[in-house]
């Protein structure tokens, strides 16, 4: 079982992986370190409802008792701080989207990663169940994916990636083309 630890739960996201969690079996929150804006309650509701360990009083409390850091805050000008004690560790580091905010912070996501360090960014659609039960699908009776067509109910810049990881998550690799066809208004 890979311990997880979860660093500011501020969006939705935490719950969504909690409870994909729960269902896959690999993976497990443990514990939580939380210094934005969840209240105390919001943080022990998440903390009974995965059944986590306890929550930590500081990053490397957190970073000593899992596998690997899931920085979840809103905040992504305060990604790297709080990414820093596992990266310290030798410890796997997902940065949910969007993993940075600033131009040097992707320069020092890419100058740790040559050093050695284990980082990931993405959004969870590319994991969502719907995709993994439908590539459970074989091909001769789906058929081959030849198109897709992406959409994105609101704004390009934050919830892009989601297109993006869905993409991903049908073709893998496969892509052989993509096109921005525009926005709406």
């Amino acid at each position: 079982m890979i311990r997880v630890g979860a660093v500011n739960i501020d969006t939705s996201h935490p719950m969504g992986f909690g409870d994909s969690m729960k269902k896959d079996g690999r993976m497990k929150y443990v514990g939580v370190y939380n210094d934005s804006f969840r209240s105390n309650e919001e943080v022990d509701g998440f903390i009974a409802r995965y059944g986590l360990e306890r929550r930590c009083d500081t990053l490397e409390e957190l970073a000593g008792m899992c596998d690997i850091g899931f920085i979840q805050g809103c905040d992504w000008d305060d990604h790297l701080r709080c990414a820093q004690p596992f990266i310290q560790m030798g410890k796997p580091v997902f940065l949910d989207k969007p993993a940075v905010g600033r131009e040097a912070d992707c320069q020092k996501v890419r100058e740790l990663v040559r050093q050695g360090a284990a980082i990931i960014g993405s959004s969870s659609a590319r994991y969502a169940y719907e995709i993994q039960e439908f590539l459970k699908i074989p091909q001769e009776e789906r058929g081959e994916i030849v198109t897709v067509i992406g959409t994105s109910g609101v704004d390009e810049f934050n919830y892009g990636i989601h297109i993006a990881e869905i993409l991903g998550g049908l073709l893998g690799q496969g892509a052989q083309a993509v096109q921005y066809m525009g926005q709406g208004q």
